[in-house]
């Protein structure tokens, strides 16, 4: 748990299970209900039931208005005890309903049986190991690292992939003997068994040629989508470059009646967009912070690195940690746009 005190730092917290099988850790980056009632490890079934789980089910309040005519009752109102309900009422059966982004993991001491999923886009993620009978699994590879006394070796499999790919995709990871879920994976396992790994969800075979394109459907459902996106207890802020996609997502906050403050850095050259930023801000009548990007990157590798569990090739992780730090101090959350420029 220090080795992600990182991810976490609003409040952390473990749970053993009565049959002393199994040990839930969390630290707590707290964005809906961030009251001790939304505290994790959260436990219900008089103590036998317990989750930790990180990311947000956007359409929470809806399967809490369905887990409540069924009659369950809330203690909080974050979407920690809607997941937990869901699974309680529905099993697996709560994928099928949740949208949203999630890793998270349940242990049920009334049956010794533990369940983890990831979203169907694998957009946080789940570690795991298994070794000489026991299970470690984590959101963060440094994490079973800890664990296990950081005793893995380079996968030279996964060394290629990174030189060829920039990363490592999933179910790979760095190091022999530790692997992570795909998206839309699934893990299953009891005491004195393997772990069962399946998929909840796959992405279609193909696209329906009898659907047109739709383009005020399609605006409909972005607006919806950030909408969602903004669901939060706490302050929620944006990158902004000049380019369409983050461009797209403030407008249609600011269309959802949310005004996120706004964060921009300014580069050197060509690549600058500041200035593009700025008029949109303006525009939409947003708070915006426009900071240098600075240019002493050895001098920052190192907390570079430590922000990330595997290495990546990915060069725009450099900014995406720096504007990070400058947004830190004004927010707890952000939406941003990347990597969409070309689709809108």
């Amino acid at each position: 748990m220090r080795s992600i005190a990182r991810r976490g730092p609003d409040g952390s917290g473990t749970w053993s299970s009565p049959s002393a099988h199994a040990v839930l850790g969390h630290t707590r980056l707290a964005i809906i209900d961030p009251t001790d009632r939304g505290a994790q490890p959260m436990v219900r079934c008089d103590g036998n039931v317990a989750i930790t789980y990180n990311g947000e089910i956007y359409n929470a309040p809806e399967l809490r208005e369905a887990l409540c005519s069924l009659g369950h009752q809330f203690d909080s109102t974050c979407d920690t005890e809607v997941l937990l309900h869901g699974w309680l009422q529905w099993g697996e059966g709560v994928l099928e309903r949740a949208e949203g982004m999630y890793a998270f993991a349940i242990w049920d001491d009334r049956v010794r049986r533990l369940f983890a999923a990831v979203d169907h886009a694998g957009m946080k993620p789940l570690y795991w190991k298994h070794n000489a009978g026991r299970l470690i699994i984590a959101s963060d590879a440094d994490a079973i690292r800890a664990v296990t006394g950081a005793e893995e070796s380079i996968d030279p499999v996964a060394l290629r992939q990174l030189l060829t790919l920039s990363c490592c995709p999933a179910p790979r990871t760095m190091w022999e003997g530790i692997s992570k879920l795909e998206p839309g994976g699934m893990l299953r396992w009891q005491p004195g068994t393997r772990p069962e790994i399946s998929t909840h969800w796959r992405p279609p075979e193909g696209v329906d040629p009898s659907i047109s394109a739709d383009l005020d459907a399609f605006g409909a459902l972005f607006e919806r989508v950030v909408a969602e996106h903004m669901q939060a207890d706490v302050p929620v802020g944006a990158f902004l470059s000049g380019g369409l996609d983050s461009a797209g997502v403030v407008y249609a906050a600011v269309r959802a009646g949310v005004l996120p403050k706004c964060f921009t850095l300014s580069m050197y050259g060509q690549d600058d967009e500041s200035s593009d930023a700025s008029r949109i801000a303006q525009r939409l009548g947003l708070h915006h912070i426009i900071a240098p990007a600075g240019e002493d990157i050895a001098r920052d590798l190192t907390s570079y690195q430590s922000a990330y569990d595997e290495p990546q090739g990915y060069s725009a992780l450099l900014n995406a940690t720096r504007i990070s730090v400058l947004a830190r101090p004004h927010v707890r959350s952000v939406v941003t746009g990347d990597g969409g420029d070309e689709a809108f």
